[in-house]
């Protein structure tokens, strides 16, 4: 069991603690969606399986069942960080600013459109989808043993989202006409100085970049590494 600290509405990890970090991405959306369903919220909810490595469940769904979203005009994914994002590009647009600026409006709270996305599972609908968004739901720090979680967002959000009248929120976006897509060969390099992408992206795309490695690429990887901080030393650079 993961001990947490809660302080003035901050959740967080305690000093010198052994975990990594402390999860609520993605666990403020999982959070907010079940309170949802059990406040009888209509909607369509999913929950994938491996968003965090490569978005591989959503990915599955559309390439082996894409008819199961046929019928799906609106995809919000709540898995971004901050308090204020309603997210229209993950690399490329999928959403329009008309459905975010509603969306926005519809929840309050300072939410606005923000084109600084990096991607989660509502990317992967983009094709078949016509509004597909991601939105602030109140962690910073992400992956890393400072991540925390301002808890009284989260609850505010989840009433908001609980009132939110569906019948706002207009439908601009054409799927076909807006198509676009991350290339296997280079999803890792072509965006990394995107001007649609989060800062974050670049590091997380190392990560991901590295988490692809066969063991030899890893080793030869680590070697040159090495060479390079000892020539650096060498150097008087460290």
């Amino acid at each position: 069991m993961q001990r947490v600290v809660l302080d003035r509405g901050l959740l967080f990890l305690p000093p010198r603690t052994a975990s990594s970090c402390l999860g609520a991405d993605d666990t403020a959306g999982v959070f907010l969606m079940t309170e949802m369903i059990a406040r009888n919220v209509p909607g369509r909810y999913v929950f994938h399986f491996g968003e965090e490595r490569g978005c591989v469940g959503s990915e599955a769904l559309v390439r082996e069942n894409p008819a199961w979203l046929a019928d799906i005009k609106i995809a919000i994914a709540l898995d971004r960080k901050g308090t204020q994002d309603v997210i229209t590009h993950q690399g490329g647009r999928t959403c329009s600013d008309d459905f975010a600026r509603d969306l926005a409006q519809g929840i309050g709270m300072g939410y606005a459109p923000s084109d600084q996305g990096i991607y989660t599972d509502t990317e992967r609908y983009a094709s078949v989808v016509p509004e597909c968004t991601n939105v602030s739901v109140g962690y910073e720090g992400a992956h890393t043993s400072r991540e925390y979680l301002d808890a009284r967002h989260v609850i505010a959000l989840l009433a908001r989202l609980c009132a939110l009248d569906a019948r706002v929120l207009g439908v601009y976006r054409d799927p076909l006409a807006d198509a676009w897509g991350w290339d296997d060969e280079d999803v890792y390099t072509t965006f990394d100085k995107g001007q649609y992408l989060d800062p974050d992206y670049a590091a997380l795309a190392r990560y991901m970049a590295e988490e692809r490695e066969t063991e030899s690429e890893r080793e030869a990887r680590n070697a040159r590494d090495i060479t390079a901080w000892f020539k650096n030393i060498s150097k008087g650079r460290l």
